[in-house]
């Protein structure tokens, strides 16, 4: 830079001055209760260290809930596309319970991030309470299937659907404390859970 140049752009400036080593000054206006930060930065790594490395991001309510609603929406349009598949619509209660919890189980590992803020919601915000009675729609889904498997005499009738639901899916879900990618596979996983949960852990 040789000359001064100036920008603005509404109550925005920006101006590039000649100087004999990279320097930033800047000053943000931020809402409240945040308030105008002044920040004075040069490029030698002592300034970095002390002006740059210590501070931490921060975001607004309103911008931390448009993405915690755009991670949930993903979450659950996820697992309510698997409801809408196939195997998930067609054949014995049975056989599509089954076909639900593996693809519920694989679908967690996929998106794990956005599944691991829905499980851990508590409906204290509108975007978390959305999320929450969508989730419960997607129970009583799986409950209804569940029960029908029951009538069938395919899954035991002396637990309640409900209780079965809540069992399978909270061990599918518990993935989401321990799992880190390794040795074992998705698919690897998703079969466990059917597994454990269709056929038990006691040798035949």
């Amino acid at each position: 830079v040789r000359e001064p140049h100036v920008f603005r752009d509404g109550d925005k400036l920006l101006a590039v001055v000649p100087a004999p080593a990279f320097r930033v000054r800047m000053t943000i206006d931020f809402p409240a209760p945040v308030g105008s930060q002044y920040v004075d930065y040069d490029s030698s790594s002592a300034a970095y260290r002390t002006a740059i490395a210590p501070n931490r991001t921060f975001g607004f309510r309103h911008e931390v809930e448009a993405l915690l609603e755009r991670g949930l929406g993903r979450a659950l349009d996820a697992l309510f596309a698997i409801l809408d598949e196939p195997a998930a619509r067609e054949g014995t209660a049975a056989s599509r319970l089954r076909h639900i919890v593996e693809r519920v189980a694989d679908t967690t590992l996929h998106l794990l991030p956005e599944l691991t803020v829905l499980f851990r919601i508590h409906g204290t915000s509108k975007s978390e309470r959305n999320a929450v009675d969508r989730r419960r729609a997607f129970d009583r889904v799986v409950t209804e299937i569940i029960t029908q498997a029951q009538r069938d005499g395919d899954v035991r009738g002396d637990i309640d659907p409900r209780l079965t639901a809540r069992l399978i899916f909270g061990m599918s879900n518990s993935v989401v404390e321990w799992y880190r990618s390794g040795n074992l596979t998705r698919g690897a996983i998703a079969r466990a859970v059917v597994a454990i949960a269709f056929d038990g852990i006691t040798s035949r």
